[in-house]
């Protein structure tokens, strides 16, 4: 979702690939739209060449979806490829296709990312994080 610079060529290679009819390209959401488009959608694709922290691959997998993004120092903090997500080398557009089409074939890989994807994100829950400042307070 979003008006980046990227956007018609990957519509176009969308297109290319035969994937216009399972590919759905949005405009700027407001946060409670963008919650229900993760949450209806199989996989969360995140085609950015930069990220400054990567709080939308967080956003997705809370919503317990596996995503596919570029190996972009921010998300490669957050995505452990094959475990949590799938990476793709920064800017290799038909790799990163590639792991979409692998993805939307394999429903078990998706499970299993999707639940790896949910652990991994429940770590940066508000319980979670104001539990570990307690506990950093009363050591």
């Amino acid at each position: 979702a979003g008006e980046g610079p990227e956007k018609t060529r990957l519509q176009k290679l969308s297109k290319d690939l035969g994937l216009s009819n399972k590919v759905i390209f949005l405009p700027k959401l407001s946060n409670d739209r963008l919650v229900y488009e993760i949450n209806t959608s199989q996989i969360v694709v995140i085609p950015s060449l930069w990220e400054g922290f990567g709080l939308t691959v967080l956003e997705a997998m809370a919503c317990k979806k596996p995503v596919i993004a570029f190996n972009i120092p921010a998300i490669s903090e957050l995505i452990t490829n094959g475990l949590n997500g799938l990476l793709a080398p920064r800017g290799d557009v038909d790799a990163l296709a590639s792991s979409i089409v692998h993805l939307l074939n394999d429903k078990d890989l998706r499970k299993k990312i999707a639940g790896n994807a949910y652990l991994f994100a429940r770590k940066f829950s508000w319980e979670n994080i104001a539990e570990k400042e307690l506990m950093a307070m009363v050591s």
